[in-house]
């Protein structure tokens, strides 16, 4: 109890370090120009380009924290799933609808295989946000003219596959353990927590969630989860 315990405590202290760091870059570029904005005398450009400056680096401090209370949320809803008859293919269907936009802005293709039988007792809500994450993300180390597979299929063990194949950047392997952690990642405008959402939404399902990468080749992610009937 008393190792799980400094555990505990080390991991928190290690998010609250984390939290202070990403909070703490924006704030101060916020303070800065807008002090330097009412302490210089400047023309009404020079002001114009400050008031754009603070409202960038607002709206970053805003996407942050609702990252934050998008992960409590997850959090919470895990405890009380709820659970309704879904075909994993049309909320696939759904989120491409709203991203197709997206991707074609980047000129990368959409592949979809889908299995009209991959109906599954699940939280439509967050297992449509588990497929939008992974899409994203494949589309994020994707380059432009890229191809992402997206399957779902109904599995002989009899549960529901979702799988986000892409052919982009690759993860390297001693990053693969950490990427399901929060705070975790290797980008330097990410947070890290979008991963760890999909992790938690799986795990509430009983599901798992597995991913296999080659560095310069792309990644495959693939969920399953076990609330299928």
């Amino acid at each position: 109890m008393l190792f799980r315990s400094e555990n505990l405590v080390n991991g928190l202290r290690e998010a609250f370090d984390h939290l202070a760091h990403d909070i703490r870059t924006p704030v101060t570029r916020l303070r800065g120009r807008a002090e330097l904005a009412l302490t210089s005398e400047g023309d009404v450009e020079s002001y114009r380009e400050a008031l754009q400056s603070c409202f960038e680096n607002s709206d970053k401090i805003l996407n942050f924290l609702q990252v934050l209370t998008d992960i409590t949320e997850a959090e919470n809803r895990s405890k009380k799933l709820k659970l309704e008859k879904k075909f994993i293919s049309e909320l696939v269907k759904e989120i491409m609808s709203l991203y197709e936009m997206a991707f074609e802005e980047k000129d990368i293709k959409v592949i979809q295989k889908l299995d009209t039988h991959d109906w599954a007792m699940v939280d439509g809500r967050l297992i449509s946000r588990v497929i939008a994450n992974l899409l994203s993300n494949a589309a994020q180390a994707s380059p432009s003219g890229a191809v992402i597979t997206v399957k779902t299929q109904r599995t002989d063990d009899g549960m529901a596959e979702i799988a986000v194949i892409d052919r982009g950047s690759g993860i390297d392997p001693k990053n693969i353990e950490n990427i399901f952690n929060p705070f975790f990642t290797t980008k330097p405008e990410g947070i890290g927590f979008g991963l760890a959402i999909v992790s938690k939404i799986v795990d509430a399902h009983g599901g798992r969630i597995l991913v296999e990468s080659t560095p310069g080749e792309g990644s495959r992610s693939e969920e399953h989860t076990s609330e299928l009937q």
